[in-house]
């Protein structure tokens, strides 16, 4: 889910949101539609809490059911991951 999720959204470019998170819960039924999405916490941005927002709204479906025993509500993690460096002798 939340691969689904991530590879369709839009972050804002230009935006220093290297420690900006968001948090949303989501729920899906067994056919692996999204039945519904609650906010838990935003980055304090509204342009980019606007861009999570707006993937979750857009995105009716993550395209298979869901595993056996998958839970019906999972928290979708919205940050910036960031690769650190890797220095080369």
């Amino acid at each position: 889910m939340e691969y689904t999720l991530r590879s369709t959204w839009k972050r804002p470019e230009g935006v220093a949101d290297v420690n900006y998170v968001a948090e949303v819960e989501v729920a899906l039924d067994p056919a692996g539609h999204i039945t519904s999405s609650q906010w838990k916490k935003g980055s304090g941005d509204t342009a980019w809490d606007n861009s999570v927002r707006q993937v979750v709204a857009q995105t009716k479906s993550v395209g298979r059911p869901p595993p056996k025993g998958f839970p019906e509500k999972v928290l979708v993690r919205f940050d910036v991951q960031v690769e650190a460096d890797v220095l080369t002798p």
